[in-house]
């Protein structure tokens, strides 16, 4: 039989995150997932910006040029001034080629 001790500590966590609610789960990103990701969103063809491409990929924008430029060693990638197929804002997109 366990102590009280021991069964206040395992209701702590429980409690934090409240019943029934699994705790959220941090997407990993700099991996081969994320080339896989990316070039899914792209291969429809449509130009896409940056900031749309992380908000569908859950990718951080930050990383977004280095997914691309890994992308680019397998496939060609253009970055043309263009208008986004999401956000309609004309800034550089990325399509393949």
């Amino acid at each position: 039989m366990l102590g009280a001790h021991m069964t206040a500590g395992m209701q702590g966590p429980r409690a934090t995150v409240g019943p029934g609610t699994p705790p959220a789960l941090r997407p990993i990103s700099g991996g081969s997932d994320d080339l896989e990701l990316v070039t899914g969103v792209l291969a429809s063809g449509a130009g896409l910006c940056a900031d749309c491409i992380a908000q569908k990929t859950g990718i951080p924008r930050v990383e977004m040029p280095s997914v691309i430029a890994r992308i680019g060693k397998t496939v060609r990638v253009q970055t043309p001034d263009a208008r986004c197929a999401v956000c309609l804002m004309t800034r550089p997109v990325y399509r393949l080629a």
